[in-house]
């Protein structure tokens, strides 16, 4: 079946098409856009950049599948959510997110706020990042190093939709009729992953005929 990661990038979501046929072979093809982003505006491109890779890999990939997953990493498992929710014309078989959460840690939701400027371009403190690898002896030296040396600055206006994420996903939540998988890291810096947060999520999706939450 085709995987789809969305990915944040520099200037937008980079769009990754990985298809696996009925045999397990596996093609990848990198789908690019970069949308405008800001608002309610910015919201509906991203989407809409979101469908047109989908609709390119099911239409190149999708004869041997029996259908889509959608995966998406920090923000862009808000857009893959919004995907499902929007019931795309392909067929979806689910949807997978890492590092996509609910409840902000203390303090997280300050962080972000603190870095809001009239800039274009943010870029986020690499402390914060490499917290959430964990404690020093859970990862090895060249992680770290390849982490600072893959930093990007963010676009302001992304920022500005990070600090509305916990409000656009109880939005959209409601409406994705697919399996969900939500995973959360134990060092994340951003979400709190207790039981009680976990639960929380797993709430969101009434709709979902399965759900599965955890760290």
């Amino acid at each position: 079946m085709p995987h789809v990661p969305i990915q944040k990038q520099k200037s937008g979501y980079q769009k990754q098409a990985t298809p696996h046929d009925a045999h397990g072979r596996q093609n990848t093809q990198m789908l690019q856009a970069q949308p405008e982003c800001g608002g309610a505006d910015g919201e509906d491109a991203e989407q809409d950049h979101a469908i047109d890779a989908i609709d390119a890999a099911w239409e190149q990939y999708g004869a041997d599948s029996a259908g889509i997953v959608l995966l998406g990493q920090s923000f862009g498992g808000l857009i893959v959510l919004g995907l499902a929710a929007s019931q795309p014309d392909v067929p979806l078989l689910g949807v997978s997110t890492h590092g996509t959460g609910l409840r902000w840690l203390p303090g997280a939701l300050q962080r972000f706020q603190s870095l809001l400027a009239e800039a274009p371009f943010v870029q986020l403190p690499f402390d914060e990042n490499a917290r959430s690898l964990g404690p020093a002896n859970s990862w090895v030296h060249e992680a770290r190093e390849r982490l600072k040396q893959s930093r990007a600055p963010l676009p302001m206006a992304e920022l500005r939709e990070v600090l509305r994420f916990p409000q656009r996903l109880r939005q959209i939540s409601a409406d994705v009729r697919v399996p969900v998988q939500m995973i959360l890291g134990e060092y994340d810096t951003t979400w709190e992953s207790s039981a009680s947060a976990l639960d929380e999520l797993s709430q969101l999706f009434p709709q979902a005929p399965f759900v599965d939450v955890r760290r």
